[in-house]
């Protein structure tokens, strides 16, 4: 084993592409594309999922996994695993610190291949014995992320052939992940207009007694028995009304 020389040795930079490229597996790719298009019509997780199996497939990894850069309200940017298959798994939902290194891989916008790359990135456990990993960054409208694959064998070595197909998983990432933020954009409007529309209705719902109320509190100046039975009519139906209101699955109703 080649002797550790610091941050220059584990990020090899080009070094896949220099390597012999093994030949193209077309028909699992194939396969696996179209697996990945039926799995367009499921919800994003999903088609995160078919997305790490397919790159642990492709490219004869045992790990694989998305992580995406979550950007706080204080403007401080963080790490997820969003999706994983094998060794990374165990990592679905935690969060770390954008650090120094990753930072550096979504700047440059290009494959990276790391060398060792736990004694490098902490959460990549030496006893998994991971001989390499490649990490490819991509950046869309609002979200940038990371696809990652880890191989365990020394004796096959990740080529620019992965590249190829890590480069086309990413891209596709990017694309079901932004289309999963248009559809909950879509729903947040639709929500938003079904909400006022109950608010609307509501108002006049409240409205219609309340006027009846108050004609009848009038009245009752004059006849204070007479009146006094609608008045409670009156503001049953308010009490009613505002229950609905507090009910947070408040539908559309007749009044």
């Amino acid at each position: 084993m080649a002797e550790y020389r610091g941050i220059n040795d584990l990020f090899l930079r080009e070094q896949a592409i220099r390597r012999p490229v093994r030949a193209t597996r077309l028909e699992l790719e194939i396969k696996s594309l179209h697996r990945l298009m039926r799995g367009l019509s499921k919800n994003l997780r999903e088609s995160l999922k078919d997305t790490v199996e397919a790159a642990c497939e492709l490219c004869d990894a045992d790990s694989a996994g998305i992580m995406l850069v979550d950007r706080l309200e204080d403007g401080a940017e963080m790490v997820r695993w969003l999706e994983a298959a094998g060794h990374l798994r165990d990592l679905i939902g935690q969060t770390l610190p954008l650090d120094r290194s990753l930072r550096g891989v979504l700047k440059e916008q290009r494959p990276r291949l790391v060398y060792r790359p736990h004694r490098l990135f902490p959460y990549i456990a030496e006893s998994w014995a991971i001989a390499e990993a490649m990490l490819v960054p991509w950046t869309g409208e609002k979200t940038s992320g990371i696809l990652w694959v880890l191989d365990r064998s020394d004796g096959k070595r990740l080529d620019a052939e992965d590249v190829r197909v890590l480069k086309s998983l990413a891209s596709f990432a990017s694309s079901a992940i932004a289309k999963d933020e248009v559809e909950a954009c879509r729903l947040d409007q639709e929500r938003v207009g079904a909400a006022a529309k109950v608010a609307n209705e509501l108002a006049h719902a409240v409205n219609n007694p309340l006027q009846a109320l108050t004609n009848t509190l009038y009245l009752m100046d004059t006849g204070p028995g007479e009146h006094l039975q609608d008045a409670r009519a009156q503001l049953q139906r308010i009490n009613s009304l505002v229950r609905v209101i507090l009910n947070s699955n408040a539908r559309p109703f007749k009044h």
